[in-house]
């Protein structure tokens, strides 16, 4: 046995000592082959294949939503969370993009004959989530619920008046009783089917999501590959916590500080957008003595840093407001209102009067002073901060009012129980503002009780004219109007922020108008697997 091994030890060393060039060769090319063959394997095979396994298998993704919905039904939702799930299920006729265009959804053309009738021809390659063909009748009766006032639809103000006729099975006439020039983007919510009558309601749509499973805990979205589960959370911290702990893989709506936090975490990813949907702003009640004064609500507007309220309050992820119509619109006049210049306001103050005694403006004995009003939110109250300290550096003395967020509408803005109040408003993707500043609306969205004939006359004439360039023009004198008149300062655009484990490959928050649009691109989401 001894003798073999030495010889077969002097046969290789020899063999090696005269070939050792060939050999090196050879082993290198052996090592480098197969470093080569690794690679593109990874490359070519395993990389797609766990990018697309889910493809064969399925994708499972879970998220924190808070509260639990009350109605899966696109007429009558009223929470966000209830919003966001109509807008996965169902389609509208239309929809309407963050700059306010008006994009066909349910409808494959439209005519308009005249000023006041819409005729629209239905697409016929949709089909309910049960199968059944969707037709016209589909959205006559959708729009006949909205109309009955007993059932209290959110979109009853908008459908009243309008008369609906089906003309064939794809194609229906919708006739005004008076020119509407965003109707078309009032046709955004959800058609519910005809064959599933109220009194035997279930939530089946034609949108990209059908409804797998819904019960009390939380509710089973599903889509090709992709089954997109919302959990329900009785508030904000208990969802947060779910996330931090890996009870869910994502949570939207997290305040601005909590997504910093977060954004430093290594399983986590943050992604925000400015929602241009809702604004922050300042709303003078104009009865009363300070805020009445047109030139003094001037001094205040620029006396408020905007830039350092979006730079601190939402961590540069909102956009700074210049006044009531979203910058993204193609009506916006973009930087209507003055920058912040606190010279600028100290010498109007002069101007009016005013003269400063220990630290505060006085006129005629009395001390410059005001109320700050706003709902114990997060947001606001890090908003109204920075506000008040503004105000105060300028030498105005400022009392702050804090309520409780549940009945702050009811209490406060409604009544007009305030002399300022701090407070966010959902605004149109069209750039139509009647309800937020027509003096016949002052019960309703004109929170500062604006009234103005020369206002009404151009936001009338807004709803009315049907040309594009025509109404721009309008909203353009409005805007500068206002900016004028300050019956509130626009703040900022608050941001959306979207929490999602990083495991979640290629999110992207395309035109994004309402949060329900983080799912808009949920199918070329890769989520990858642990398999040890």
């Amino acid at each position: 046995m001894a003798k073999k091994l030495r010889f077969y030890y002097w046969f290789l060393r020899g063999l090696f000592g005269r070939h050792k060039v060939t050999f090196g060769f050879i082993f290198l090319t052996v090592i480098l082959t197969t470093l080569f063959w690794s690679s593109i394997t990874n490359v070519l095979f395993i990389d797609p294949v766990k990018k697309l396994g889910s493809r064969f298998d399925r994708q499972y993704y879970t998220e924190a939503v808070i509260g639990t919905p009350r109605v899966v039904n696109p007429l009558f939702a009223s929470t966000d969370l209830e919003k966001d799930i109509n807008e996965l299920v169902f389609q509208g006729l239309f929809n309407t993009t963050s700059g306010g265009d008006v994009t066909p959804e349910l409808v494959e053309t439209f005519i308009l004959n005249g000023d006041r009738e819409y005729v629209l021809n239905l697409r016929k390659d949709i089909h309910w989530h049960d199968g059944l063909p969707f037709t016209a009748r589909d959205v006559i009766y959708t729009i006949h619920i909205a109309q009955n006032p007993d059932y209290k639809s959110r979109y009853f103000d908008v459908l009243k008046d309008v008369t609906v006729e089906k003309v064939t099975d794809y194609q229906i006439k919708m006739i005004l009783k008076d020119p509407f020039a965003p109707f078309l983007s009032t046709l955004d919510f959800g058609i519910i089917p005809e064959h599933i009558p109220l009194t035997k309601y279930r939530p089946i749509g034609t949108g990209g999501f059908r409804v797998k499973s819904l019960d009390k805990t939380q509710i089973v979205l599903t889509k090709n590959w992709l089954d997109l589960t919302l959990k329900f959370y009785p508030d904000y911290n208990s969802a947060l916590n779910a996330l931090k702990v890996g009870e869910v893989q994502g949570l939207g709506g997290v305040f601005p500080k909590d997504a910093l936090d977060l954004a430093n975490w290594p399983n986590l990813k943050v992604y925000s957008q400015p929602t241009y949907r809702r604004f922050v702003a300042l709303y003078f009640n104009l009865k009363s003595e300070n805020a009445g004064d047109k030139l003094l609500r001037q001094v205040l507007r620029n006396a408020i840093p905007k830039a350092k309220i979006v730079n601190e309050v939402t961590q540069d992820s909102g956009a700074v407001a210049y006044g009531p119509i979203q910058s993204t619109s193609w009506a916006s006049a973009n930087n209507s209102d003055p920058e912040f210049n606190l010279e600028t306001s100290v010498g109007n103050l002069k101007k009016l009067g005013w003269v400063k005694n220990n630290g505060f403006w006085e006129k005629d004995g009395k001390v410059l002073n005001l109320s700050i009003s706003y709902p114990n939110a997060p947001l606001l109250k890090d908003t109204a901060k920075i506000v008040i300290e503004a105000w105060r550096t300028l030498g105005i003395k400022v009392e702050e009012k804090i309520y409780d967020s549940i009945h702050f509408k009811e209490q406060v803005v409604i009544p007009k129980n305030f002399e300022v109040v701090l407070f966010s408003q959902e605004i149109s993707p069209d750039p139509d503002q009647y309800t937020l500043w027509h003096s016949t609306q002052v019960l309703n969205g004109n929170i500062s009780g604006f009234s103005s004939e020369k206002a009404d006359k151009m936001l009338e004439d807004g709803r009315k004219i049907l040309k594009r360039e025509e109404r721009k023009e309008k909203y353009l004198n409005f805007q500068k109007y206002v900016s004028d008149e300050v019956p509130a300062i626009f703040l900022y655009f608050p941001p959306y922020n979207y929490v999602v484990s990083s495991r979640i490959k290629d999110l992207r928050l395309e035109d994004f108008n309402v949060p329900s649009n983080r799912f808009n691109n949920a199918l070329d989401w890769h989520i990858e697997k642990r398999f040890f």
